[in-house]
């Protein structure tokens, strides 16, 4: 065993006794060995008391709503609103994220025109996947 003679006292007495302990769990109960996988899963099964959850979150992981097409009116309103917006305006925004639709509400901390986004709170929306937005 290598000793590092860098360290305090108190901290060579610390780690000198933690290889003690060590060293007599090992004599009393022989090393450790891991589990095989099949054998570490089946210590979880106690929990897995909701019957049919899993198959429900599974199926809801992969199930992706279609996007809300934008009409002429909508985008008309859009328009009118983005135009009024300033910096602090507090919004509600429906938007299209990854597979399901949003609404985040919050104050407005800046607008893009150029790239077409809008921060709302942390949230940055693509003016493509907004799908509503009013002033509140």
């Amino acid at each position: 065993m290598h000793e590092n003679t860098s360290l305090d006292p108190p901290e060579r007495a610390y780690r000198q006794s933690v290889l003690r302990d060590i060293e007599r769990r090992i004599a009393l109960h022989g090393e450790h060995l891991a589990k095989p996988h099949a054998d570490r899963a089946r210590q979880f099964m106690p929990f897995a008391a909701l019957k049919g959850y899993e198959d429900m979150a599974h199926g809801r992981e992969f199930t992706t709503l279609p996007k809300h097409e934008v009409t002429a009116e909508e985008a008309r309103l859009f328009s009118d609103v983005m135009a009024e917006l300033r910096k602090g305006d507090c919004v509600r925004i429906t938007c299209y994220d990854r597979g399901e639709h949003r609404t985040i509400e919050g104050p407005v901390v800046y607008k893009d025109e150029t790239l077409r986004t809008i921060r709302v709170g942390t949230t940055d929306i693509a003016f493509d996947d907004i799908e509503s937005i009013e002033l509140v």
